[in-house]
């Protein structure tokens, strides 16, 4: 990897990282009233991913008119589209299942990690957050208590999710040099 593109992607992950970090602490704050705040939040990652993924293409020199190129439009309409339309309520009974798909999906990449050699630490905080997640998003489907608090719960998994990132971008600018 060029030198150049190594830097780009350190700066686009530690960006993504802020702003998964500020977007957790958000919904921690506004748990009490989400369903706007998941709204406004929701379109904003979205716009900001599909254009992350639009500057990265730009800094690689490749065309935005292939499969990923129309995604990151894709991704920007949609983050419009959440930010106009408002359908938190979709969101917020989607959240265990996100939940439980993030779970699964960082105990399965923490065990992959092991195997890509990529550090003890980098595993425990990927089990970590896997399992919170996994066992949160269980709670949310079983115990209708749990859903009252559901955008505070998510709010706390995004932050350390967002730390995961940070770490993870600042370890991969030490292996590019």
């Amino acid at each position: 990897m060029s030198k150049r593109l190594g830097r780009a992607v350190t700066v686009m992950n530690v960006i993504t990282a802020v702003i998964t970090i500020a977007i957790g602490v958000s919904f921690c704050i506004s748990f009490n009233n989400a369903t706007d705040t998941i709204n406004t939040l929701m379109g904003i990652v979205v716009i900001v991913a599909g254009c992350l993924n639009i500057a990265l293409f730009i800094v690689n020199n490749q065309s935005l008119i292939s499969g990923a190129g129309i995604w990151s439009a894709l991704l920007i309409a949609l983050g419009i589209y959440f930010i106009q339309e408002k359908p938190a309520n979709l969101i917020i009974n989607f959240i265990p299942w996100i939940l439980i798909a993030m779970g699964a999906l960082f105990i399965v990449d923490a065990l992959l990690g092991l195997r890509r050699k990529e550090g003890f630490s980098s595993f425990i905080i990927g089990i970590i957050i896997g399992v919170a997640a996994f066992v949160l998003g269980i709670c949310l489907v079983s115990l209708e208590s749990f859903r009252n608090v559901s955008a505070l719960i998510l709010g706390i998994i995004i932050v350390l999710y967002g730390i995961f990132q940070l770490v993870s971008a600042f370890n991969n600018r030490i292996k590019i040099k």
